[in-house]
């Protein structure tokens, strides 16, 4: 197997350009190997997602906040089309 197909199947398996390279590749093999085959940033995403999904959990705080800001809001829409309908 050479050494564009090993890199190839890493990348297609899920390995990132970074984690390719700090497996020893070098940043010039795997630019050239992967030319014109890269993943676009929402599969990136994706993958990320899939990958590590623990890492995207909201923690209970941070979902009050946002709990929060969220009816802070629609309050603020609520009252601007209650405005609305008394202009008219």
């Amino acid at each position: 197997m050479t050494l564009h197909d090993q890199i190839c199947e890493l990348y297609q398996s899920g390995l990132s350009m970074r984690k390719l390279s700090a497996r020893g590749f070098k940043k010039r093999d795997i630019l050239t190997s992967l030319k014109g085959v890269t993943r676009t940033i929402s599969d990136a995403v994706k993958l990320a997602h899939k990958l590590n999904p623990e890492k995207y959990k909201h923690s209970e705080e941070t979902k009050e906040k946002m709990r929060k800001s969220r009816a802070k809001y629609l309050a603020v829409m609520n009252q601007h089309l209650l405005d609305d309908k008394k202009v008219k």
